[in-house]
């Protein structure tokens, strides 16, 4: 007999046999709350004769309820309520105990929370696609860009409440993109989105060439142009002025490239430039008391004075000659000089000569000779 009181009131015997697997087991039950408290038990026994024992106890410990490492909670939120700016939701959590599923607590609170209603509405842009270059340049492909919003926008667009969520851009250009969100309230939101594209490579360049002779200095260079939009990432890679005689400038290949990342490669360039800062060569020399074959007029006669006058250009080609002495003056033009010396010899009694000779490019020198 087992009882929760020493007087083992109410309690009664129960058999207690002995089987083929041996004494079976004999449950008891008490009534109580899981007050987590000291309990004793009394526990007597007798024989088949009758006899019966002293009377034995026991203690044990009755499990708690509530305790907070045995508890699981459940929360529910309502819906949320009330004018913009002052809105809330309540929030109920129940606290059960997980052995004997008794409802130990219920706390009740709130926080703040907002509606679509009265959310903000916002937007942004986001890219994909396109071959992405240098310094923020787009450099081919087809670039997408998207307008993204909050669940608190109701009508949007792009440059315009439109409803456009999306577009393409595949051409040279500098695009710039305003995007539009607005919610039920009427609060209003922009973003903004510029895509730089340039997908044509770069333009070789150099001065022009000149063909005709000249004795002006002439600038030289090899450089970049960018017809894109981006622009070359330098100008110019060579750039000169000239300002001595020189028919050609020559040029050694190179690479060019523009701020989105093109590049083209520009070959070895041989240019003309025709400049001639050199004067005429004028030699002249002066021989007393000539007869001979140079003097053309009368080669029989003794002349006091033979002048031997020699006039040259290597560069860009003699022009025109003129030399005057102590008969009609003395000129000399045409393509049959350009290439040539020409050699004038003045026989005469007189002292005193002048020679100037010119070439293609306006340069002239003057030479006299007593």
């Amino acid at each position: 007999m087992i009882s929760s009181s020493s007087d083992f009131k109410g309690a009664s015997w129960q058999n207690y046999n002995e089987g083929t697997s041996g004494y079976q087991n004999v449950d008891w039950r008490f009534s109580g709350n899981y007050d987590g408290q000291k309990r004793t038990l009394y526990i007597k026994v007798k024989d088949e004769l009758n006899n019966i024992s002293d009377v034995y106890t026991m203690y044990y410990t009755v499990y708690k309820e509530c305790e907070s490492k045995n508890l699981t909670s459940s929360v529910v939120r309502g819906s949320c309520s009330g004018s913009c700016g002052n809105q809330k939701i309540t929030i109920t959590t129940t606290n059960k105990d997980i052995n004997t599923n008794k409802q130990c607590s219920v706390t009740k609170g709130s926080e703040s929370c907002s509606t679509d209603e009265c959310n903000a509405p916002s937007c942004s842009f986001s890219v994909s696609g396109g071959t992405v270059g240098s310094n923020g340049w787009y450099r081919g492909g087809t670039v997408t860009y998207t307008l993204n919003t909050n669940s608190a926008t109701k009508i949007f667009g792009i440059n315009g409440y439109n409803s456009t969520k999306s577009g393409t851009v595949s051409s040279n250009g500098t695009y710039t993109f305003t995007g539009y969100a607005k919610n039920a309230a009427g609060v209003e939101a922009t973003c903004s989105l510029t895509i730089k594209y340039d997908s044509t490579a770069p333009t070789c360049t150099h001065n022009k060439q000149r063909t005709t002779w000249s004795n002006e200095n002439k600038r030289v260079y090899k450089g970049c142009a960018d017809t894109g939009g981006s622009g070359c990432v330098r100008d110019y890679y060579a750039d000169d002025v000239i300002d001595y005689t020189k028919k050609y400038q020559n040029f050694s290949a190179y690479t060019i490239s523009d701020n989105a990342g093109n590049t083209r490669n520009c070959s070895a360039l041989k240019l003309k430039i025709y400049v001639d800062k050199d004067a005429p060569s004028v030699v002249a020399n002066r021989y007393n008391n000539y007869r001979g074959s140079q003097c053309k007029d009368d080669p029989s006669r003794l002349y006091k004075y033979r002048y031997k006058i020699s006039m040259s250009d290597g560069d860009s080609g003699l022009k025109q000659t003129t030399c005057t002495w102590a008969k009609p003056k003395v000129t000399r033009s045409g393509a049959n000089i350009r290439n040539a010396t020409i050699i004038e010899n003045l026989c005469q009694d007189k002292k005193g000569i002048s020679c100037r000779a010119c070439d293609y490019a306006g340069n002239c020198r003057t030479v006299s000779k007593d």
